[in-house]
């Protein structure tokens, strides 16, 4: 009994420690109304861009990534991933600069790299990013531009919940082997 304890701890800690290599990430976005390429408040949205990847910089179609969640707010108006209209997309990631970048024609109807379009918002129903790849953002009714600044973006990783939970058993084997051996002795 006490080596199978062993075993599954070892497992468990070999193989949650070396997944969590392979853990989401995350980029947080916060949006300000100056177009000049800073970000500073106040700040008119936020929002969260993470995939299950765990890439170096490069760029890569929007489309190659796994688990993609878009969650951006402006007030009482959300865009996700299903309110996505551009059929192509890059992502530019730089671990260096801590940022992502949409770039390239995602060929949607607003003409950005990136475009949402969400028609039960009240106030904003169309979000677009920077064609030429830069940190400029427009968010607009149907018909005329509203909003127009800057987004800036900070990634964290986020471990995989069945990584902590393989981990986690890992360890409490390994906890209650070495209780149950201090209590026999």
């Amino acid at each position: 009994m006490k080596r199978i304890v062993t075993v599954f701890a070892l497992l468990g800690l070999l193989y949650g420690g070396a997944g969590m290599a392979h853990a989401a990430l995350s980029f947080d976005f916060q949006f300000d109304t100056t177009p000049d390429a800073t970000v500073t408040p106040p700040f008119v949205g936020t929002g969260t861009f993470s995939f299950a990847d765990m890439l170096g910089d490069g760029t890569f179609a929007l489309n190659s990534l796994n688990n993609v969640v878009f969650n951006f707010t402006f007030g009482a108006d959300t865009f996700t991933a299903a309110n996505i209209v551009s059929s192509s997309t890059s992502v530019t990631i730089s671990n260096a600069q801590q940022n992502v970048i949409f770039a390239g024609n995602g060929g949607g109807p607003s003409g950005g790299s990136l475009d949402f379009r969400n028609d039960a918002n009240s106030t904003f129903q169309v979000l677009t990013f920077d064609p030429i790849g830069g940190p400029l953002y427009q968010a607009a009714t149907l018909s005329s531009p509203i909003l127009a600044g800057t987004y800036g973006t900070s990634p964290s990783a986020v471990p995989a919940p069945s990584t902590m939970l393989l981990f986690g058993s890992g360890l409490a084997g390994l906890i209650g082997w070495r209780y149950r051996g201090t209590t026999k002795a």
